[in-house]
């Protein structure tokens, strides 16, 4: 089962989206990058030595729409969720369990989603109650 990270943001060239990828890099397969901005950004193949799909969806104030730009964009199976001013916090010790959850993520009958944690902009690492990764297809934003 593929992960794709889905993540918004103004500049996927950015620093803070390159941390982003970089703190989910050993769980996902491909990055699907909405770009805010309001001109279409230089391409990119890759960032962090992870596929990249590039979106171009200028800001409309609806962080929903978006996020469901990059639901459509998104060609894995389950999708893992960060804002580009946030990296996923995971311990080696615990990097086995989740990737191994993440991926059992879907089955026929039931859908799971995972809260995990998160570094915020102001440094504090936290669990927001906010799915992080879930099955594609059942879920809109």
């Amino acid at each position: 089962m593929r992960v794709a990270l889905n993540l918004i943001t103004p500049d996927p060239h950015g620093a803070g989206t390159l941390a982003a990828i970089e703190s989910a890099c050993h769980l996902i397969d491909e990055a699907v990058l909405v770009a805010t901005g309001l001109e279409a950004p230089a391409p990119c193949d890759e960032l962090a030595g992870v596929p990249v799909i590039l979106v171009h969806r200028p800001w409309t104030d609806h962080f929903s729409e978006a996020r469901n730009a990059a639901l459509d964009a998104t060609t894995a199976e389950v999708v893992l969720v960060l804002d580009d001013d946030e990296q996923l916090v995971l311990g080696s010790d615990v990097l086995p369990y989740v990737h191994r959850g993440i991926r059992k993520v879907r089955t026929p009958d039931r859908a799971y989603g995972f809260a995990l944690p998160v570094r915020t902009p102001a440094g504090e690492i936290e669990v927001p109650l906010q799915l992080r990764a879930f099955a594609t297809g059942r879920l809109r934003w």
